[in-house]
């Protein structure tokens, strides 16, 4: 755990809106990743991946199966408020490697 991520779980303040999830993967492709991860369908992978709503690193995906690194960050955008400027993500966050 980074001592970012040990602040933020100390802070008193902060509110917890997500939930922590541990999957393991076969692979660390991108789209494995993010299909084991979240589980989803392969065709909601392509859809999405084609839409441009995955973000790697807060890059947008252009190529799919790139390696994933522990360290990297995996974002799938799931809603939008334009008049806000703010997006609803979904996160992955690769931990370890075996």
């Amino acid at each position: 755990m980074s001592e970012q991520e040990e602040e933020l779980e100390d802070d008193p303040t902060i509110v917890k809106d997500y939930q922590d999830l541990e999957t393991v993967v076969r692979s660390f492709q991108d789209d494995v990743v993010l299909k084991t991860s979240l589980d989803i369908g392969r065709n909601k992978v392509e859809d999405a991946f084609c839409k441009g709503e995955f973000r790697l690193n807060g890059e947008k995906l252009w190529k799919k199966s790139r390696m994933v690194k522990v360290g990297d960050t995996l974002d799938l955008l799931i809603g939008e408020d334009k008049e806000a400027g703010t997006e609803t993500v979904m996160q992955i966050l690769p931990k370890k490697s075996v």
